[in-house]
């Protein structure tokens, strides 16, 4: 699944932070038409905020 895709059908998720494999940081805007390989909620208390890893 794409950034692009995991928006769609997860509206209501804030994503906090991307990681690209062997890159590091990168915006959202970056990352849109990136495969996610690993997505994780950074906050325990709201897991409506999440960070995704991409490549």
């Amino acid at each position: 699944m794409t950034v692009r895709e995991y928006i769609n059908s997860n509206p209501d998720v804030t994503i906090a932070k991307v990681k690209e494999l062997g890159k590091g940081d990168v915006t959202v805007d970056e990352a849109l038409d990136k495969h996610i390989i690993m997505s994780s909620h950074n906050s325990p208390e709201d897991s409506s905020i999440v960070e995704l890893n991409v490549c």
